[in-house]
């Protein structure tokens, strides 16, 4: 768990002469912001406080933390190791963005392309031979153009 998730930015919460909330951050560790009294020492002083509460809180966890890390990076494959580093860097507040691009291409055997085309003639004769039996055409023979006269 990180500073950040235990004390975490806010919005000043005071309001504006004409009643709308202030829009500027609070200090750090106090609720509201330099103009609205945020630099004052008293609030100042507990800010500060709360800040190192949360530090501490931080530095409780560090021990843990450690240990877990080194019984994961132990760990048998490359996946395992990558997982506990992320999720280490996650519970410190940090994310590991990473857009990988990858281009499928499928790539056929020789033996596969020539088995294609057989199976293609085949599929186109046997489509020929349906539209003949269709058409009530018991044996005829396809000419292409310019072949032996007109077609």
């Amino acid at each position: 768990m990180s500073l950040r998730e235990i004390m975490p930015g806010q919005k000043c919460q005071a309001k504006r002469r004409d009643g709308e909330p202030c829009t500027r951050w609070a200090v750090r560790g106090g609720p509201v912001c330099p103009t609205h009294g945020g630099n004052l020492p008293v609030v100042r002083d507990a800010a500060e406080r709360r800040v190192e509460e949360a530090r501490k809180s931080v530095l409780n966890l560090l021990p843990k933390a450690v240990e877990r890390l080194e019984g994961l990076l132990d760990a048998d494959g490359e996946a395992a190791r990558l997982a506990a580093v992320k999720e280490v860097l996650g519970q410190a507040g940090l994310v590991i963005v990473r857009k990988a691009e990858t281009k499928t291409e499928v790539v056929k055997h020789p033996q596969e392309l020539a088995l294609d085309e057989i199976l293609e003639a085949l599929v186109e004769a046997r489509a020929r031979e349906v539209a003949g039996e269709a058409l009530g055409i018991e044996d005829a023979e396809l000419v292409e153009e310019g072949e032996g006269g007109e077609a």
